[in-house]
Parts: structure tokens; C-alpha cells; sequence
């Protein structure tokens, strides 16, 4: 029997929007089961889970989230599997699911790892007590927070302690590493040649005289990169929205000619949580750009005040 089996690190499932684009994923895999870590949810997840699925046939299992960080959940559709709960840890999550129109039975571990080189350790032995539970089919799904080989990290030459330990781990196991496909790396975070640009211009910056005084001339001679790299397509924060809702809109139009592909969806759903990215991205900006426009023009900056406590005090008069 084929089951089709989607591991998803959701990053937070507290934002209602985020929800949205979720359940409509959910609703284009149609997968068997799914496997959804880092939901960052402490409390009652039952509602979260109905919004989710988006119909009333859902079983689940969960793991609740250690303030924020962590969290599993396992959905499944109990018109056509009967899961039980096997065994809960600190980092994993294992059920048996039960084929109710076959006759056919497996058991799936979700994980969430820290990224803590020891408590990491106890991850692998809660799969080891695991193990020894089951017979047949077992599927081991999640994030692990370290890759086995350096061409799977960006930015990696040489092959870590930890990444022989998840070799060796997989072996001891006896699972079948599925490689990737499609895109090289699942997910990456911001720029991260940032922090080396910021870098290469204050080294490229020459001045002479007193310390403080080529201390102020870098400031305003950095403050004036960064104007310009804000400009490009970089840097500009509504640039890249457009860029971002123009491929949004590229998909919807494929998806009314035909259904999209398993590549496309998965790419659909990157873009999505993107653009949500980027509307926090700009949120962000326009808090900063206002502190530091009330830095700059403090008391100056509330010449209403006086007229709206005027006005209010008339309302209360009358």
C-alpha cells in the first residue's frame, strides 16, 4: 500500500492568516498523513486543528510546544486510518496508524530537535526506546536541526561531529535516508552576506584626524550605503513584495488553466509564507522609521496633542 506522507516545519501556528495558507496546502496534497513540526502552541490545539483540515473527518496527535519553541502535530483522516498514540518524548511524537479499508498498519515519529548538541543526543535515544515497540513499516519525519553531509548546508566545506553522529544514528536505525528533490535547500533565512557587506564597507572607509572625528565621518559615510543598498532590489522591501505577489499571481493564473503540480504547490506555499515575511518585514520597518522620527523631532513631532485633549475635554462638558 502507497501512503503519502507530508512532514512540514510550519514555524508557528499561533497567526490566523498563516493558518489560511496552510489549510490550503493541506487541501491541494490531500496527503494521507501529515506531520507538522515547530507549532509553537502550548495550550488546546483542537480549533487550530479544524481550521487547518477544513472538515470534520480529522484525527490528531500532538505534542505541546515548550513556551515558544517546538511542538508536533500528526493529522490524519479517521474515515481512512485509525492512529493511536504510541509514545510521546521530550523532542518526539510516535503513533500507529492502521489502515481501516486495507490491511495494512505503520507508525510514523515525528520530530523536533533542539539545536543544542546535547540535548540533541536525547533525541536519538527516545527513537531508540521507540524502535524496539514496532515491527513493519516506520517512517521517522521531522526537523532534525543538522544535515548529514556538508554539500546540504549552505555555506559548509567540511563534515561536523554532529553530522557523523546523525550517519551513524541513521545506520544504527536502519533507515532509508530520502534524499531531497526539487529545490536544493529547504529554507533560508534573510541575507546572509549582510552582516559581511556592512563589513567590507566600513573596512573600505578612509579618514584622517582625531578618532572621534573618523568615527562620525564612517557613520555618515555607512548611513549613505545603506540609502543606496535600501534603493536596490535588495534592500527595498516593496521591491521584493512585487516581485513576490507577481509569482503569487503567476501561480493562481496556472491554477485556473490546470491543477498545479507537486513542485509548483510546494513552491506556492514558499511564496506565501514569504510574503508574510515581508509584510512583518515592513511592519517592522515602519516601527523603527517612527522612533526614530520621534527621536529626531521629539515633542515637536505632537503639535495635535494639545487640540485632540481640547476636544476631548468639550465631549465631556457636554
Amino acid at each position: 500500500m502507497k501512503i503519502k506522507v507530508i512532514s512540514w516545519n510550519v514555524r508557528g501556528l499561533n497567526d490566523k492568516k498563516k493558518r489560511e495558507i496552510i489549510k490550503s496546502q493541506v487541501q491541494n496534497w490531500r496527503a494521507d498523513i501529515i506531520c507538522m513540526q515547530e507549532t509553537k502552541v502550548e495550550g488546546d490545539i483542537k480549533e487550530i486543528v479544524n481550521q487547518i483540515w477544513g472538515g470534520r473527518w480529522v484525527s490528531y496527535a500532538s505534542l505541546k510546544a515548550s513556551g515558544t519553541r517546538g511542538g508536533i502535530l500528526l493529522l490524519w483522516d479517521c474515515r481512512v486510518w485509525k492512529g493511536e498514540m504510541l509514545q510521546t518524548g521530550a523532542y518526539t511524537l510516535t503513533c500507529k496508524f492502521k489502515a481501516l479499508l486495507q490491511n495494512f498498519q505503520c507508525h510514523i515519529t515525528g520530530v523536533y530537535a533542539p539545536n543544542c548538541k546535547i540535548e540533541r543526543k536525547i533525541v536519538w535515544r527516545e527513537i531508540g526506546a521507540v524502535r524496539g515497540l514496532m515491527e513493519g513499516p516506520w517512517a521517522v519525519c521531522g526537523n532534525f536541526n543538522v544535515t548529514r553531509y556538508p554539500s546540504e548546508k549552505r555555506e559548509c566545506s567540511r563534515r561536523s561531529r554532529a553530522m557523523v553522529e546523525f550517519s551513524d544514528f541513521i545506520e544504527d536505525m536502519e533507515l532509508i535516508d530520502l534524499r531531497l528533490e526539487g529545490v536544493y535547500y529547504t529554507w533560508f533565512k534573510g541575507d546572509n552576506r549582510f552582516d559581511d557587506r556592512i563589513r567590507d564597507w566600513w573596512t573600505s572607509f578612509e579618514f584622517s584626524g582625531r578618532p572621534d572625528y573618523i568615527l562620525a565621518c564612517k557613520l555618515k559615510a555607512l548611513k549613505g550605503k545603506l540609502k543606496e543598498w535600501s534603493r536596490s532590489s535588495e534592500g527595498n522591501l516593496g521591491l521584493q513584495k512585487s516581485k513576490l505577489l507577481s509569482q503569487l499571481a503567476g501561480f493562481e493564473a496556472t491554477q485556473q488553466l490546470r491543477a498545479l503540480t507537486e513542485e509548483e504547490s510546494v513552491r506556492k506555499a514558499v511564496t506565501l509564507m514569504e510574503i508574510e515575511e515581508q509584510l512583518k518585514n515592513e511592519e517592522s520597518a515602519w516601527r523603527q522609521k517612527s522612533r526614530a522620527l520621534w527621536l529626531k523631532e521629539g515633542d515637536r513631532n505632537t503639535k495635535n496633542f494639545p487640540s485632540y485633549c481640547q476636544c476631548t475635554q468639550e465631549k465631556q462638558q457636554h
